[in-house]
């Protein structure tokens, strides 16, 4: 199960303290249980109107959090969280490091079996301590009872990148941009979000999944051509709107 991470500053944020002191604490754990859930389905920061409706949220609180710029509005009472992949973990991104980890067990297995020895179904690097349990530990969990736990982060949190030189469209996202994006003008937007992105410093500039940085931009696009009835607003600050 994917991590919803938040960060120890989180509480004292802007964003959080321009909520309403008498909304605040509902709010935040509102923004909390929706991040939960769309860590747990997969959806990149989407959450449809029905799941915030069976986790609490009412009308008012949905807009506080809206207006504190921790959700976008996505109509029809979804909303979606400000920079999801910047900071959570993506639906790409789970699953190939899940594949990743069922070709490791297959392959541990497959050596086990050419040996002529006994399958424990215990990979390399599974102590003991896991095996009879009724479940392994989740591949994108940090493992608490591992010494190299926090090199591990660490050398995980530098495979990320700067954007590419030769980032371009696909015609898969292309395809995407035209149900989730409609109003956009790609071609224009994509010199000035790679622009953009090549001029944010250090760590800020780094990104695991650029192909899902660029749909979250496109998707405050939209939003911002929506709001001005098909006139997208300057696209100035693709980071922090």
């Amino acid at each position: 199960m994917p991590w919803f991470k938040v960060d120890d500053g989180f509480y004292s944020s802007k964003k959080v303290l321009s909520i309403p002191r008498t909304q605040r604490l509902a709010a935040v754990g509102l923004w909390l249980l929706a991040g939960n859930w769309s860590g747990r389905e997969l959806t990149d920061g989407h959450v449809p109107a029905y799941a915030l409706v069976e986790i609490g949220s009412t009308p008012k609180l949905r807009q506080a959090l809206i207006e504190a710029r921790l959700w976008l509005d996505q109509g029809s009472n979804d909303i979606e969280f400000h920079d999801w992949a910047r900071y959570q973990p993506t639906r790409a991104e789970v699953e190939a490091t899940r594949e990743k980890e069922r070709i490791r067990k297959a392959e541990y297995r497959a050596s086990q079996r050419d040996k002529g020895g006994t399958d424990t179904g215990t990979p390399p690097g599974r102590g003991a301590e896991s095996q009879g349990a009724s479940e392994p530990p989740d591949p994108t969990r940090p493992d608490p009872t591992s010494k190299n736990s926090s090199t591990k982060s660490s050398v995980a949190a530098k495979r990320g990148s700067r954007v590419p030189e030769d980032f371009a469209i696909t015609d898969a996202m292309r395809e995407w941009a035209t149900t989730n994006a409609p109003l956009v003008n790609l071609d224009v937007k994509l010199p000035e979000w790679i622009d953009y992105w090549r001029s944010v410093p250090g760590a800020k500039g780094v990104q695991l999944d650029w192909t899902a940085t660029w749909r979250n931009g496109m998707r405050k696009q939209q939003q911002w051509a929506t709001q001005a009835k098909g006139t997208p607003k300057p696209s100035d600050d693709w980071m922090n709107r």
